[in-house]
């Protein structure tokens, strides 16, 4: 069951916001943005163009108050915070963010976040329904003549069934093998639960979206660089066959407090194998190859100096360029930060490193120090943890052909359409039980 939960508006002055986009703000230079965290991803799942999504995305309800305060209060305490940090890098965010706020606030009358609907605790999957209109899909002969990109070792699962659920016997049969939706609408993509025959798991899939389900290893990676190379065969406008024209990462680094609360796994609990690189070691090996000259990568970082760098030097490896930073900062409902921006424990904000490709030779390549950074804001209201904004609205203003581009995302959460999507949770956010739909 699912509750609507608003924002009681302020006065008259309520925010008519364009129903057909999730940006409640944002500046003439594109600087500043007041973006609704629920809609950007709802959105995301249409390709551009299309009518308002029919499905709404179930949240959580949107923060009234700040965070309670855990800042450190012994001086090693604090000390040990200083030393992880490595730097007063985080230091020059603060009046950046302090003065953007302060715009938004003066420039915007309207609501913080737009009105939501709450997942209830009770939210439940879908339970087989006999009678429901499915399409039970096997790996047979005759299903592997039908797809589009066929070998031993790379067989694409194309989706292209009448409506109704296309099923699998569990979602294993979807671990590495990369899966296409070839529709210009939404499917249902069912897969018998792990744990109980009786429960099967439903996923929307976006149009025209790709997922490679699976651990980003040194295996998977070569699975994923035969992949891409089958489906994109040919050069478009602005990338090479297999390329694309924008990256998306978003690495689970380790991070104590998350690794205490145990939510989702970092990279040392994921990876931790002697066996396995961890994946940020495989991706700065491979991941270059599939950047398009003039190409926009972002990679989302914590706010410990260690991971800018290692991130950096992923940049760097791949010949990309820092040319901008996108700060998101997370607020409450009347646009209060979550916690205090001068807080050493907790930041209430995440920060976003954007590059570009450069065609230059390493050796030819000069670091240009004195070259500024642009900066952006991003600024919202949380939802359910580890949820992100989707970037689709605000990083297709910026390709070379906003209808046609080429997009990849890297530990994706969930899918975008016409975007591609790889990692091990790549259909978290798509679980049918997160979603509603508000008409056919």
């Amino acid at each position: 069951m699912a509750e609507e939960v608003g924002v009681e508006p302020q006065g008259s002055t309520k925010c008519e916001a364009n129903i057909g986009s999730a940006i409640l703000y944002q500046n003439e230079q594109n600087t500043l943005t007041l973006i609704d965290l629920p809609t950007s991803i709802a959105l995301a799942q249409g390709l551009q163009g299309d009518p308002p999504p029919i499905d709404i995305l179930l949240s959580s309800i949107p923060l009234q108050a700040p965070y309670p305060s855990i800042e450190p209060k012994s001086e090693s305490a604090i000390a040990n915070v200083l030393k992880r940090q490595g730097s007063n890098h985080l230091e020059d965010y603060q009046e950046f963010i302090s003065n953007g706020l302060q715009e938004v606030r003066d420039k915007h009358s309207g609501d913080w976040c737009k009105p939501r609907q709450v997942l209830s605790h009770d939210q439940t999957q879908w339970k087989k329904d006999k009678g429901a209109v499915e399409h039970v899909s096997k790996d047979s002969k005759d299903d592997r003549d039908r797809f589009p990109y066929s070998n031993s070792k790379c067989l694409f699962l194309k989706l292209d069934q009448a409506p109704g659920i296309v099923r699998y016997r569990s979602a294993s049969q979807l671990t590495l093998r990369p899966v296409h939706n070839v529709r210009t609408t939404r499917c249902l993509l069912g897969a018998l639960a792990e744990c109980s025959s009786d429960v099967l798991e439903v996923y929307r899939i976006p149009p025209n979206s790709t997922f490679l389900s699976c651990n980003i290893n040194e295996q998977s990676a070569d699975e994923f660089s035969e992949a891409v190379v089958k489906f994109y065969p040919t050069p478009s406008a602005s990338a090479a066959p297999g390329q694309f024209d924008f990256i998306l990462l978003d690495p689970p680094w380790s991070n104590k407090s998350v690794k205490r609360s145990k939510m989702y796994k970092t990279m040392k609990t994921t990876f931790g194998s002697k066996v396995d690189l961890d994946p940020i070691s495989v991706l700065r090996r491979m991941l270059g190859n599939h950047i398009a000259p003039q190409g926009l990568v972002a990679c989302w970082i914590t706010n410990n100096f260690s991971v800018r760098e290692a991130a950096l030097k992923a940049f760097e490896d791949w010949e990309v360029d820092l040319i901008e930073e996108w700060v998101w900062l997370k607020t409450t409902v009347t646009g209060v930060p979550v916690y205090d921006l001068a807080g050493l424990w907790r930041k209430p904000y995440e920060v976003l490193l954007v590059g570009r490709k450069t065609s230059l030779f390493v050796s030819e390549r000069t670091v240009d120090t004195s070259r500024e950074v642009k900066r952006r804001l991003i600024v919202g209201v949380p939802d359910l943890h580890s949820r992100k904004p989707s970037l689709k609205e605000l990083i297709e203003p910026m390709m070379l052909d906003s209808q046609n581009y080429r997009a990849l995302e890297v530990f994706a959460r969930n899918l975008t359409a016409g975007w591609w999507s790889w990692g091990n949770e790549v259909l978290e956010i798509n679980k049918n039980e997160y979603w509603k739909s508000v008409w056919v």
